[in-house]
Formats: C-alpha cells, structure tokens, sequence
C-alpha cells in the first residue's frame, strides 16, 4: 500500500500523488519528483507541458501521442515512455505530454491506476492504493460483488 494526499486549491480539495518519473528513451535526463492529480476518469496518464519542458523532454522529438479530452476540452498531446515509480512499486507506461501551453495539472491516469485498489476519502484526507496482497489481507476481495 502507498498513500497520496490531499491539495487545497483555492476552495476545492484534490487527491495526488507524488512519483518520481523517469524516461528510458532519454536516459540523459533526470529522475524527477511529479505530483500527478489522481483522475480516475482518465484513461491515460498525461504531463502538463510546462512539468515535461521543466524536467528537460524536447516535444519536437516525440511520437504524436494522438488527442485527449477532459473537462477542459481536446488537446493534442505527444507519447513518452515513462518509468514511474512510488515506494518500492515502479511501471513503466505511455505517457502523454499535452502540446498546448493551457494551464493543467499533470493527471495520473487508469493506465497506472489499474493495477490498484483506490480507496479516495477526503473526509479523513485519505487517499490510499492497495495491491492485490493489501486487498487479500483486509478482506476486500469480494467487496461490492453480489
């Protein structure tokens, strides 16, 4: 189990979670520490522009990463393939990188998501991703089946 947290953003509240994100293709670039909004109605995990330019990838060099649409709209994005890791859990996915300058934050989406139970309580300020093992451990297994 590892544990993300809670952001104040003006009135509202939102889940996060910290990873460190690394990218193969690019070995010359550092590892460096993301806090990803927790978006469970994206598909795909998606990069602010200004995050993937602070952290040094070059947009003109990757894939087209096809359109993505939220709440905000459609924005093309770019593919990279990105190492993330949390605690002792590491995956590696393709990642979208958004084109346009727009300001959004950086979402963790399902694609890193699945593979968790999520377990999101901003009552207590909890926001809590379980492995197979946890669920098996707390019982959970046939929660929410008839």
């Amino acid at each position: 189990m590892f544990r993300g947290y809670f952001k104040s953003e003006g009135a509202r509240r939102a889940p996060y979670l910290s990873c460190n994100i690394g990218f193969p293709d690019a070995p010359h670039l550092v590892t460096a520490s993301v806090d990803l909004l927790v978006d469970t109605g994206a598909e795909t995990t998606i990069l602010a522009r200004r995050v993937a330019e602070n952290i040094g990838l070059d947009l003109a060099t990757l894939p087209d990463g096809g359109t993505s649409t939220g709440i905000g709209g459609t924005t093309a994005t770019r593919a990279v393939r990105a190492d993330i890791s949390v605690e002792d859990y590491s995956t590696t996915i393709w990642a979208r990188v958004q084109e346009s300058r727009h300001p959004i934050p950086s979402v963790l989406g399902r694609d890193f998501m699945a593979n968790f139970a999520l377990f999101i309580e901003e009552r207590t300020g909890r926001v809590l991703f379980l492995d197979q093992t946890d669920v098996d451990r707390y019982g959970l297994a046939t929660l929410g089946n008839p």
